[in-house]
């Protein structure tokens, strides 16, 4: 597509929602990440405790959930078989395996289990999403059970670089979670209360999925900036559109995600804690550093730095960085910032 197509859908955008504000959403307050959206999943799955009402429609989630799978064809043939009892399960979250690794939530009854990875936006590490599928077909646990499943989550699709990681993983979109809890409350008797906190999720949820149409043809709009800022990285008309500037920082947050991983590979660096929220602490050969999310936690920049002198080793400020990288499509955008974390590491002098 041209720059001056891709400038004309952005025009399009920027008239019908650049002034566009977001209506009161408490998850988009609360900035939630990837345990979170595992703990309201796994609340989904649990009609352990629920009346009747709110028990119907976990249990319409379940059967849409599963069937998801089937309707996009997505089932393998020695991966990917549905259960036939998809109730009376056994919801574990952070479940730790043999290697001390931890599935973001593992279902399980007497005859069915189900690996669910969770990547809200950042990246599989170290092979986890084979290893996880390894772990139910050689545990004591789970080896005998006929029937399993392994479901990877993102908001986008995969990229290349990690497909043969989860090449027996079955691929879900926060958009389709959206699509079938939205259906559920359709079809259930729930409290407003509750029907009104999984309405903000979803509309939370596909604040992430932007689209416009133009002549019957629908543009994903974070696509077609990405392609228009790869050609014009100092045209700044359209940064300021709200949903530009969330996924502005989506991607910020992904850079983090990504320098966690790689810092998790070396051996002698120790995490003290990796809260989203807070300044994360950790430790190589003794001497203490930070890495900070910029100030207010805002993803304006991201910084690792000597916690004992605040000298900062690395700095990446969105500004300054963005224009080289960060304007990459999706399926490159990791790789070539993994690449360029990597190149920044081994400058530096610990």
């Amino acid at each position: 597509m041209k720059t001056d197509e891709l400038k004309e859908i952005l025009e399009k955008y920027k008239e019908n929602f650049g002034n566009y504000k977001k209506e009161y959403n408490l998850f988009d307050i609360l900035k939630i990440y990837e345990n979170s959206h595992s703990n309201l999943l796994a609340w989904l799955f649990d009609i352990k405790d629920s009346d009747d009402n709110l028990k119907n429609l976990k249990n319409n989630f379940i059967e849409k959930f599963f069937e998801f799978f089937v309707e996009k064809e997505r089932c393998g043939e020695l991966y990917g078989k549905l259960p036939t009892n998809k109730h009376n399960l056994t919801i574990d979250t952070e479940h730790k395996t043999d290697s001390g690794k931890r599935i973001d939530i593992l279902l399980y009854n007497a005859n069915f289990v189900c690996v669910i990875e969770n990547k809200f936006g950042s990246k599989p590490y170290d092979n986890q999403c084979k290893e996880y599928k390894d772990y139910i077909e050689n545990s004591d646990n789970f080896k005998n059970k006929k029937e399993k499943l392994c479901v990877f989550i993102d908001i986008y699709p995969p990229a290349k670089t990690i497909e043969d990681d989860i090449k027996d993983y079955n691929v879900i979109l926060y958009d389709d979670i959206s699509t079938i809890i939205k259906n559920c409350i359709k079809n259930s008797q729930i409290e407003e209360k509750i029907k009104k906190d999984l309405e903000q999720y979803c509309n939370y949820l596909d604040s992430y999925y932007s689209t416009i149409e133009i002549n019957d043809d629908k543009y994903y709009i974070g696509d077609v900036y990405f392609k228009y800022k790869k050609y014009n990285p100092n045209d700044k008309t359209y940064d300021d559109i709200p949903v530009i500037k969330e996924i502005q920082t989506q991607r910020m947050k992904s850079i983090r995600t990504i320098l966690i991983n790689i810092l998790n590979e070396q051996k002698d660096i120790k995490f003290k804690n990796t809260n989203p929220n807070d300044l994360i602490n950790f430790q190589k050969n003794n001497k203490k550093y930070e890495i900070d999310n910029g100030p207010n936690v805002k993803y304006d920049s991201i910084i690792i730095r000597d916690k004992e002198t605040q000298t900062n080793l690395i700095e990446i400020e969105k500004e300054n960085y963005l224009n080289e990288l960060f304007y990459l499509e999706e399926n490159n955008f990791e790789t070539k910032a993994e690449e360029y974390l990597r190149e920044q590491l081994k400058k530096l002098t610990w």
